[in-house]
């Protein structure tokens, strides 16, 4: 029972862990296709409207959407605060989790250590690097693009450690435990999907690509 729980189990984990990456990339793609659908209408040659409307402040997208509500500016506004509120929260996650990832390598060859497989300490590793490169790279204060890159450096982070942590329970077969943490899986890719639908409909096709 265990055995055909266990390798299903991790089959599954690496399913969650595609299938929100590729969501989340989404988001990017989606934004830039926009941009550059609208850039064409910048008086400057392609690909300068892209870019520019790529290093555009999230305010200019705002200010002038047509929409009659300000619901729109309060989402922008909400992301904005979340994004330089989770700037330290990232850091402080990212060296928590290299710090664990450097104890359980350690302990790698040592019982039960031992019984963690490979793809425990890859998925911890690179959500990891996920929290720690994340405000790094997005660098740019106020872009859009950089609130955009943030949210999923910390979305795709946070979600990889969880996913390792349901990896270990099913590494020691925990009775219980694994079919929770599939049950977890499985609600953060659903949270994806979700997330995906609801800034792609009402925030990012609502915004104001005009010059």
């Amino acid at each position: 029972m265990s055995i055909a729980i266990v390798i299903p189990g991790r089959t599954v984990l690496i399913i969650v862990a595609i299938v929100m990456v590729f969501f989340r990339l989404c988001l990017f793609v989606d934004f830039i296709y926009r941009t550059w659908d609208k850039g064409k209408a910048f008086p400057s040659a392609n690909p300068t409207g892209m870019i520019e409307l790529l290093r555009r402040p999230t305010a200019r997208f705002v200010s002038t959407a047509t929409i009659p509500t300000t619901s729109l500016e309060a989402k922008h506004k909400a992301l904005l605060d979340e994004d330089w509120r989770t700037f330290d929260v990232m850091l402080v996650g990212g060296a928590i989790g290299i710090a664990a990832w450097g104890q359980l390598f350690a302990a790698s060859g040592s019982s039960p250590g031992d019984r963690l497989s490979g793809l425990t300490l890859h998925m911890l590793l690179a959500g990891t690097a996920c929290l720690l490169a994340g405000p790094l790279i997005w660098r740019a204060r106020g872009l859009y693009l950089t609130a955009l890159g943030r949210k999923a450096s910390q979305e795709v982070g946070f979600s990889l450690i969880v996913l390792s942590l349901a990896s270990v329970v099913i590494d020691l077969r925990v009775p219980f435990a694994m079919e929770a943490g599939l049950v977890v899986a499985c609600a953060i890719v659903v949270r994806e999907m979700a997330d995906n639908y609801i800034y792609r409909r009402d925030i990012q096709r609502r915004l104001n690509y005009d010059p």
